[in-house]
């Protein structure tokens, strides 16, 4: 994925008053609720949308747009309420720039050139996954796309096997017993490395790099200490053959700059041949990174089963799994979730994993100590979110008709907020709106609703969220 960015706007002089005020305002977080409520306590413009990631525990949203041409990223700062301009992630001072190459009709055949002569490569992708300007750094995962030759001299024609020559014009070879072109695929191959980037927030320096390997992964994201990255391999296909028969989850070691622990995950090896949809394992961490947990997302579809139409998941033997890791144990356990977990979270006592059917309207409660669900009850079709209040009181079920209030742990309903108390105007969202909740359980994101159709959804194209504070 490519993304434009613009100039790097870290300077000293703003980064110590960014230090500076969050020093000063970190014990005057905005009010609370009193009592169980949600309440609009901002609508912030001047972003594109959220990340529904975490980079800090509980202070910054990060927005980033999902639209091309990508902007910059921002992030905003719940205590002193302001924007903080981050740009451009590829250019940071100390990190190597990739080489030149023309914005005219030649940029094609330069670059053409550098990737034969094995010394192209660009910055692919860049994500910031942590922020914290009272101890003065951020880091970002970024990925290296470099291109290298695997074929010595010129490569053999595909087709016939035979000679091919090279067309100075257009830096390519050709093969005239065929009349056609090699395809790039058969003589060049990109190869991606992806590192994490350690940033001084006082200098605006990347100050060191960490290889992070050679594919694509998760950011799981920074413990509350400070001392670790946790990432994973990222499983997410469309109609593949199978799944891997193991994950693997990594930590860096922030203070030594390598990873120091690997842990694998033997999976059940899926075969989804049949349907159209996405099949993931997605990742996220209890709110101390003492556990993480990895979920098969499962959907419910029409099966014929002795000539009826039922509707079942498509996952069996076993159905959908979570894998609960214990980082300080070194071992897991794998327990049956429900189809379509959008809600899911562990509780601060890392006590109780909880999940939300979407399609099925159900919340799950899974006792860590015994390893295995203990409570279920029915609550709204079309859960979004799960959000446990700060003092662990309640739970709040956000939906797409309402905002359900229950007792924790005892999942008790207390009340039904109407979309409407919070939004004005709006009855319904999408089944798929996305949320964003810091871990101390105060505050929530979710972008400006706009209507479509019948229905609101936020949008990502510059229209910002609404900053949601929640009660306790």
């Amino acid at each position: 994925m490519k993304r434009q960015h613009g100039p790097f706007l870290f300077t000293a002089a703003l980064v110590t008053s960014i230090v500076l005020l969050g020093a000063a305002v970190a014990e005057r977080p905005p009010a609370s609720l009193s009592g169980p409520a949600v309440k609009i306590l901002k609508t912030v413009e001047g972003v594109y949308h959220f990340k529904p990631t975490s980079i800090h525990p509980y202070r910054y949203v990060l927005s980033t747009s999902t639209v091309n041409p990508f902007p910059p990223p921002i992030v905003y700062d719940i205590y002193a309420q302001k924007l903080i301009p981050i740009t451009s992630l590829r250019a940071l001072p100390g990190l190597p720039l990739p080489p030149k190459v023309p914005a005219s009709s030649e940029r094609r055949r330069s670059i053409q050139k550098l990737k034969l002569a094995g010394r192209y490569w660009e910055w692919d992708d860049a994500e910031l996954v942590y922020y914290d300007p009272e101890k003065g750094v951020a880091g970002a995962v970024l990925v290296k796309d470099e291109t290298k030759k695997i074929v010595a001299g010129n490569p053999p024609c595909p087709r016939c096997n035979g000679v091919t020559e090279f067309v100075e014009k257009y830096q390519r070879y050709y093969c005239y017993r065929c009349r056609k072109y090699v395809e790039e695929k058969d003589y060049l191959k990109d190869i991606k490395t992806t590192l994490y980037v350690n940033l001084d927030l006082e200098t605006g320096r990347a100050t060191w790099t960490a290889p992070l390997g050679h594919d694509w992964f998760y950011s799981i994201g920074v413990d509350p200490t400070g001392h670790y990255f946790y990432f994973s391999e990222m499983i997410n296909f469309y109609k593949r053959e199978k799944t891997p028969e193991q994950l693997v989850l990594y930590r860096l070691n922030l203070e030594t700059k390598s990873v120091d622990w690997r842990y694998s995950i033997p999976l059940h090896v899926r075969h989804k041949d049949h349907a159209a949809s996405t099949y993931s394992i997605t990742p996220f961490p209890s709110p101390d990174f003492s556990r993480m947990v990895f979920f098969e997302y499962d959907h419910e579809e029409y099966n014929d089963e002795g000539g009826k139409r039922v509707w079942r998941g498509y996952l069996s033997n076993p159905p959908a799994q979570a894998y609960v890791v214990d980082i300080s144990a070194r071992e897991h356990f794998s327990v049956s979730i429900p189809v379509t977990s959008y809600g899911y979270l562990i509780d601060r006592d890392n006590r109780y994993l909880v999940f939300g059917s979407n399609q099925k309207g159900t919340i799950h409660r899974i006792d860590l100590s015994k390893r295995k669900e203990d409570l279920s009850v029915r609550s709204t079709k079309s859960i979004l979110q799960l959000i446990l209040s700060a003092s662990s009181r309640y739970l709040y079920v956000f939906n797409k008709y309402s905002v359900e209030v229950r007792t924790w742990p005892s999942l008790k309903l207390v009340k039904k907020i109407p979309l409407s108390t919070i939004f004005p105007g709006i009855q319904k969202m999408l089944t798929a709106e996305q949320m964003y909740a810091t871990q101390d359980g105060k505050f929530a994101v979710i972008g400006v609703l706009k209507k479509k159709g019948t229905q609101w959804a936020s949008s990502d194209r510059g229209a910002g969220f609404h900053l949601l504070l929640i009660g306790d």
